[in-house]
Protein backbone atom coordinates (compact mmCIF):
# COMPACT_ATOMS: atom_id res chain seq x y z
CA UNK A 1 0.00 0.00 0.00
CA UNK A 2 1.19 3.41 -0.57
CA UNK A 3 -1.31 5.38 1.44
CA UNK A 4 -1.22 4.97 5.37
CA UNK A 5 -3.26 6.79 7.66
CA UNK A 6 0.32 7.70 9.44
CA UNK A 7 3.37 9.03 7.96
CA UNK A 8 7.22 9.00 9.21
CA UNK A 9 6.29 11.88 10.87
CA UNK A 10 2.63 10.86 12.55
CA UNK A 11 0.64 13.21 9.97
CA UNK A 12 -2.99 11.45 9.18
CA UNK A 13 -3.03 10.08 5.65
CA UNK A 14 -0.04 11.36 4.44
CA UNK A 15 1.98 9.75 1.85
CA UNK A 16 4.73 7.10 2.86
CA UNK A 17 7.58 5.65 0.89
CA UNK A 18 7.73 2.19 -0.28
CA UNK A 19 10.33 0.47 -2.51
CA UNK A 20 8.56 1.72 -5.76
CA UNK A 21 8.84 5.45 -4.75
CA UNK A 22 11.02 7.49 -6.63
CA UNK A 23 9.85 11.17 -5.80
CA UNK A 24 7.67 12.77 -2.80
CA UNK A 25 7.60 16.15 -1.63
CA UNK A 26 5.46 16.46 1.45
CA UNK A 27 5.96 20.28 1.26
CA UNK A 28 6.57 20.99 4.86
CA UNK A 29 9.72 23.20 5.32
CA UNK A 30 7.72 26.08 5.56
CA UNK A 31 9.71 28.38 4.60
CA UNK A 32 13.79 29.00 2.25
CA UNK A 33 13.62 27.86 -1.38
CA UNK A 34 14.10 24.25 -1.49
CA UNK A 35 11.47 21.76 -1.39
CA UNK A 36 12.94 18.31 -0.34
CA UNK A 37 12.49 15.09 -1.41
CA UNK A 38 10.98 12.41 0.97
CA UNK A 39 11.70 9.45 -1.36
CA UNK A 40 15.90 8.99 -0.35
CA UNK A 41 16.42 9.89 -4.02
CA UNK A 42 17.58 13.64 -3.23
CA UNK A 43 15.86 14.95 -5.88
CA UNK A 44 15.30 18.37 -4.46
CA UNK A 45 12.57 21.14 -5.56
CA UNK A 46 13.73 24.67 -6.58
CA UNK A 47 10.92 27.15 -5.52
CA UNK A 48 10.78 29.41 -8.77
CA UNK A 49 9.48 33.29 -8.57
CA UNK A 50 6.66 33.82 -6.11
CA UNK A 51 5.79 30.07 -4.87
CA UNK A 52 5.18 30.02 -1.52
CA UNK A 53 4.83 27.82 1.82
CA UNK A 54 1.89 28.11 4.27
CA UNK A 55 0.65 25.70 7.09
CA UNK A 56 -2.73 25.06 5.38
CA UNK A 57 -1.97 22.10 3.36
CA UNK A 58 -4.00 19.15 2.99
CA UNK A 59 -1.97 17.47 4.99
CA UNK A 60 0.53 19.47 6.92
CA UNK A 61 2.57 22.23 4.61
CA UNK A 62 1.62 22.96 1.21
CA UNK A 63 3.42 25.12 -1.54
CA UNK A 64 0.98 28.03 -3.35
CA UNK A 65 1.50 29.02 -7.10
CA UNK A 66 0.31 32.71 -8.37
CA UNK A 67 0.16 31.71 -11.52
CA UNK A 68 3.68 32.32 -13.76
CA UNK A 69 6.16 31.63 -13.54
CA UNK A 70 6.00 30.41 -9.91
CA UNK A 71 6.48 26.51 -9.25
CA UNK A 72 8.82 24.04 -8.52
CA UNK A 73 11.52 22.45 -10.83
CA UNK A 74 13.20 19.35 -9.85
CA UNK A 75 15.81 18.55 -12.02
CA UNK A 76 16.15 15.25 -14.91
CA UNK A 77 17.37 12.49 -13.30
CA UNK A 78 17.60 8.95 -14.77
CA UNK A 79 15.47 7.77 -11.39
CA UNK A 80 12.52 9.80 -12.81
CA UNK A 81 12.93 8.96 -16.70
CA UNK A 82 10.22 5.58 -16.21
CA UNK A 83 10.04 3.86 -19.21
CA UNK A 84 7.62 0.76 -18.44
CA UNK A 85 5.21 2.25 -15.47
CA UNK A 86 4.58 5.14 -13.33
CA UNK A 87 2.12 6.57 -11.02
CA UNK A 88 2.55 10.22 -10.84
CA UNK A 89 0.15 11.60 -7.95
CA UNK A 90 -0.94 14.99 -6.50
CA UNK A 91 -3.13 17.02 -3.57
CA UNK A 92 -4.47 20.21 -5.51
CA UNK A 93 -6.96 22.89 -4.46
CA UNK A 94 -7.17 25.44 -7.58
CA UNK A 95 -7.91 29.15 -7.11
CA UNK A 96 -8.91 30.13 -10.54
CA UNK A 97 -9.63 28.58 -14.47
CA UNK A 98 -6.89 28.93 -16.59
CA UNK A 99 -6.07 27.09 -19.93
CA UNK A 100 -3.46 24.36 -19.83
CA UNK A 101 -2.13 24.63 -15.84
CA UNK A 102 0.31 21.43 -15.18
CA UNK A 103 0.01 20.42 -11.96
CA UNK A 104 3.15 17.63 -12.27
CA UNK A 105 4.94 17.07 -15.78
CA UNK A 106 7.95 16.29 -17.94
CA UNK A 107 7.03 17.93 -20.71
CA UNK A 108 6.85 21.12 -23.31
CA UNK A 109 4.65 22.28 -25.42
CA UNK A 110 6.80 23.40 -28.27
CA UNK A 111 4.70 25.47 -30.54
CA UNK A 112 2.88 22.52 -32.73
CA UNK A 113 2.59 19.87 -30.26
CA UNK A 114 3.32 18.47 -26.48
CA UNK A 115 7.21 16.98 -26.32
CA UNK A 116 8.53 15.15 -23.32
CA UNK A 117 7.55 12.04 -21.57
CA UNK A 118 3.91 12.91 -19.51
CA UNK A 119 1.56 15.12 -18.13
CA UNK A 120 -0.83 15.73 -14.99
CA UNK A 121 -2.63 18.70 -16.25
CA UNK A 122 -6.03 20.54 -16.46
CA UNK A 123 -7.33 21.18 -19.97
CA UNK A 124 -9.00 24.75 -21.17
CA UNK A 125 -12.47 23.53 -19.60
CA UNK A 126 -10.92 23.12 -16.28
CA UNK A 127 -10.78 19.03 -16.54
CA UNK A 128 -8.34 17.12 -15.74
CA UNK A 129 -5.74 15.06 -18.31
CA UNK A 130 -3.11 12.58 -17.86
CA UNK A 131 -1.11 11.98 -21.23
CA UNK A 132 2.12 10.02 -22.04
CA UNK A 133 3.48 11.81 -25.19
CA UNK A 134 5.47 11.39 -28.59
CA UNK A 135 3.06 9.77 -29.94
CA UNK A 136 0.03 11.47 -27.31
CA UNK A 137 -2.39 9.31 -25.79
CA UNK A 138 -4.35 10.83 -22.54
CA UNK A 139 -7.04 10.14 -21.05
CA UNK A 140 -9.45 12.95 -19.32
CA UNK A 141 -11.96 13.40 -16.84
CA UNK A 142 -15.75 13.83 -17.58
CA UNK A 143 -15.88 17.08 -15.82
CA UNK A 144 -14.56 20.13 -14.08
CA UNK A 145 -11.91 20.12 -10.91
CA UNK A 146 -13.66 22.49 -8.34
CA UNK A 147 -12.44 25.64 -7.08
CA UNK A 148 -11.16 26.05 -3.54
CA UNK A 149 -11.46 21.91 -2.89
CA UNK A 150 -8.96 19.61 -1.76
CA UNK A 151 -8.92 17.27 -4.40
CA UNK A 152 -6.86 14.34 -5.11
CA UNK A 153 -5.83 13.22 -8.45
CA UNK A 154 -3.83 10.29 -10.15
CA UNK A 155 -2.52 9.10 -13.17
CA UNK A 156 -1.12 5.90 -13.93
CA UNK A 157 0.28 3.53 -16.69
CA UNK A 158 1.26 0.11 -16.28
CA UNK A 159 2.52 -0.85 -19.67
CA UNK A 160 -0.48 -0.90 -21.68
CA UNK A 161 -3.12 1.34 -19.84
CA UNK A 162 -3.53 4.94 -18.89
CA UNK A 163 -5.64 5.50 -15.92
CA UNK A 164 -6.93 8.42 -14.73
CA UNK A 165 -8.09 9.06 -10.49
CA UNK A 166 -10.22 11.50 -8.73
CA UNK A 167 -10.03 11.23 -5.08
CA UNK A 168 -9.62 7.30 -5.54
CA UNK A 169 -12.04 6.94 -8.11
CA UNK A 170 -11.20 5.47 -11.46
CA UNK A 171 -12.71 8.34 -13.77
CA UNK A 172 -10.94 7.26 -17.16
CA UNK A 173 -8.47 5.12 -18.89
CA UNK A 174 -7.51 4.52 -22.47
CA UNK A 175 -5.15 1.87 -24.15
CA UNK A 176 -1.56 2.70 -24.99
CA UNK A 177 0.99 -0.19 -26.78
CA UNK A 178 3.96 1.37 -26.22
CA UNK A 179 6.31 2.38 -23.38
CA UNK A 180 6.72 5.70 -21.69
CA UNK A 181 9.21 8.08 -24.07
CA UNK A 182 12.39 9.42 -21.87
CA UNK A 183 13.45 12.42 -21.91
CA UNK A 184 15.93 14.48 -20.11
CA UNK A 185 13.69 17.48 -19.15
CA UNK A 186 13.25 18.69 -15.40
CA UNK A 187 10.21 17.63 -13.66
CA UNK A 188 7.81 21.03 -13.36
CA UNK A 189 5.58 20.93 -10.08
CA UNK A 190 2.87 23.40 -11.07
CA UNK A 191 4.93 24.05 -14.64
CA UNK A 192 6.15 22.49 -17.75
CA UNK A 193 9.97 22.98 -18.54
CA UNK A 194 11.95 23.68 -22.01
CA UNK A 195 15.24 23.18 -22.39
CA UNK A 196 16.33 26.29 -22.13
CA UNK A 197 14.70 26.29 -18.25
CA UNK A 198 11.86 28.57 -18.70
CA UNK A 199 8.32 27.48 -17.20
CA UNK A 200 5.03 27.74 -18.76
CA UNK A 201 1.71 26.86 -18.49
CA UNK A 202 1.28 27.57 -14.55
CA UNK A 203 -0.89 26.00 -12.63
CA UNK A 204 -3.05 28.83 -9.95
CA UNK A 205 -3.86 27.52 -6.54
CA UNK A 206 -2.41 24.93 -3.90
CA UNK A 207 -0.25 21.73 -4.20
CA UNK A 208 0.40 19.01 -1.54
CA UNK A 209 2.18 15.86 -1.18
CA UNK A 210 3.18 15.24 -4.88
CA UNK A 211 4.52 11.68 -5.42
CA UNK A 212 6.03 9.95 -8.44
CA UNK A 213 6.49 5.67 -8.42
CA UNK A 214 7.72 3.55 -10.98
CA UNK A 215 4.59 0.61 -10.68
CA UNK A 216 1.55 1.65 -11.76
CA UNK A 217 -0.69 1.72 -8.14
CA UNK A 218 -4.22 1.35 -7.66
CA UNK A 219 -4.49 2.21 -3.82
CA UNK A 220 -5.84 5.95 -3.65
CA UNK A 221 -9.15 5.56 -2.30
CA UNK A 222 -8.80 3.42 0.92
CA UNK A 223 -6.45 6.55 2.78
CA UNK A 224 -7.03 8.97 0.14
CA UNK A 225 -9.35 11.07 2.38
CA UNK A 226 -11.15 10.03 5.53
CA UNK A 227 -13.92 11.85 7.64
CA UNK A 228 -12.72 11.54 11.04
CA UNK A 229 -15.34 10.87 14.19
CA UNK A 230 -14.31 13.20 16.34
CA UNK A 231 -15.91 11.22 19.49
CA UNK A 232 -14.35 8.60 21.08
CA UNK A 233 -16.31 6.14 19.44
CA UNK A 234 -13.83 6.08 16.10
CA UNK A 235 -16.63 5.82 13.67
CA UNK A 236 -14.65 7.94 10.69
CA UNK A 237 -16.10 7.56 7.40
CA UNK A 238 -14.49 6.45 4.00
CA UNK A 239 -14.80 9.66 1.36
CA UNK A 240 -15.95 8.04 -2.10
CA UNK A 241 -15.18 10.92 -4.53
CA UNK A 242 -16.23 13.93 -2.31
CA UNK A 243 -14.47 17.16 -2.83
CA UNK A 244 -13.41 18.75 0.16
CA UNK A 245 -12.55 22.39 0.76
CA UNK A 246 -12.64 24.95 3.70
CA UNK A 247 -15.94 26.76 2.76
CA UNK A 248 -17.66 25.07 5.44
CA UNK A 249 -19.47 26.65 8.05
CA UNK A 250 -16.94 25.85 11.11
CA UNK A 251 -14.14 24.97 8.63
CA UNK A 252 -13.71 22.41 6.45
CA UNK A 253 -16.60 20.67 4.66
CA UNK A 254 -17.55 18.31 1.19
CA UNK A 255 -18.86 19.24 -2.56
CA UNK A 256 -20.82 16.31 -3.52
CA UNK A 257 -22.17 15.98 -6.94
CA UNK A 258 -25.11 14.59 -6.70
CA UNK A 259 -24.13 11.28 -8.60
CA UNK A 260 -22.26 8.61 -6.81
CA UNK A 261 -20.05 11.13 -4.43
CA UNK A 262 -20.78 9.72 -0.74
CA UNK A 263 -19.62 9.19 2.76
CA UNK A 264 -19.13 5.61 3.81
CA UNK A 265 -19.23 4.84 8.03
CA UNK A 266 -19.02 1.00 8.82
CA UNK A 267 -21.72 -0.53 10.66
CA UNK A 268 -21.21 -0.40 14.59
CA UNK A 269 -22.86 -1.35 17.27
CA UNK A 270 -22.25 2.15 18.68
CA UNK A 271 -24.63 3.31 15.71
CA UNK A 272 -27.32 1.23 16.95
CA UNK A 273 -29.53 3.34 19.13
CA UNK A 274 -32.51 2.23 20.04
CA UNK A 275 -33.73 4.51 23.43
CA UNK A 276 -33.75 7.85 21.22
CA UNK A 277 -32.19 9.60 18.12
CA UNK A 278 -31.04 13.09 16.81
CA UNK A 279 -29.32 13.28 13.58
CA UNK A 280 -28.57 16.95 12.66
CA UNK A 281 -26.20 18.35 9.68
CA UNK A 282 -25.34 21.76 7.97
CA UNK A 283 -26.01 21.52 4.25
CA UNK A 284 -26.08 24.30 1.55
CA UNK A 285 -27.85 22.48 -1.32
CA UNK A 286 -26.76 23.59 -5.19
CA UNK A 287 -29.82 21.66 -6.48
CA UNK A 288 -33.14 20.75 -5.43
CA UNK A 289 -34.19 18.10 -7.65
CA UNK A 290 -36.15 15.26 -6.32
CA UNK A 291 -35.67 13.18 -3.10
CA UNK A 292 -32.13 13.32 -2.00
CA UNK A 293 -30.71 11.31 1.50
CA UNK A 294 -28.53 13.27 3.73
Amino acid sequence: MHFRHLDETGMEGAHVTDPHTVGLWHFNEGGGGTAGDSSGGGHEGTLRDSAGWTGAGRLGGAIHLGGPPSCVVVPSHDDLDLTDAISVEAWVKMETYANWMRIVSKNYWDGSRERGSWYLRLDNQGRVQFALLEPWQGVTSPGRLPLNYWTHLAGTFDGSTIRLYINGRLVASGNYPRGINVSALPVGIGCSVRPDGSVHDCFRGYVDEVGISDIARDDFRPSCDMAMDSTVRGNDGLNWGAARGDTGVSGAAYRFDGVDDYIEIPDSGSLDLTGGITLEAWINPGLVNGARRI
